[in-house]
């Protein structure tokens, strides 16, 4: 399957680097994975949660396993990466197998092995009021700091309305919880 619109982090294992893409949307997959969703756009267009992993030494594709709560098929979201074995995806444009689109503001934490991906979801929760819209199409970065205490920083983007944002938000991954910057 040919997309865009995805995510690509690049880790290195046993000094063999890979490239790990994730989701997007594109032409019509060739082959259906059975642990990956795959939606069907009113325009012809598929969207997936696909996982594919390249490896630069063998060029080479795979595959790996899904564990926890991966993210529905999705595009125009950030992924950045933590560490060589830790990712954090934020936002985008998650589809529904009704093919309805939702930007969200669902946080996931990606944990990385060579043949494994474990996901976990971190919804914003019903008490808390500082949290950032859902958006596509903004930017992030992650900012590690000599406390070994990992930030998420995003801008801007554009909301469920078609509405153009510019705020900046700093995530805080160690203890799930989010400062507005601006």
């Amino acid at each position: 399957m040919r997309r865009s619109a995805g995510g690509m982090i690049s880790f290195e294992h046993d000094g063999v680097h890979h490239l790990l893409m994730i989701g997007g949307f594109g032409s019509k997959p060739a082959v259906r994975l059975p642990h990956y969703k795959y939606i069907k756009f009113f325009s012809g267009n598929w969207c997936t949660n696909e996982h594919s992993m390249y490896n630069l030494s063998s060029r080479k594709w795979n595959n790996p396993s899904i564990i926890g709560q991966c993210i529905p098929p999705a595009d125009n979201f950030i992924i950045e990466k933590i560490n060589n074995t830790r990712a954090v995806l934020f936002g985008g444009v998650e589809i529904d197998d009704d093919a309805k689109e939702t930007a969200t503001n669902n946080i996931y934490i990606l944990e990385i092995s060579i043949s494994t991906m474990f996901w976990q979801c971190i919804k914003k929760p019903e008490a808390i009021d500082q949290w950032p819209v859902g958006r596509w199409v903004h930017a992030g970065a992650v900012i590690v700091t000599g406390s070994d205490c990992p930030m998420l920083m995003i801008s801007g983007g554009v909301d469920k309305n078609r509405d153009a944002l510019d705020d900046c938000w700093i995530f805080n991954i160690t203890q799930h919880s989010w400062i507005k910057v601006c």
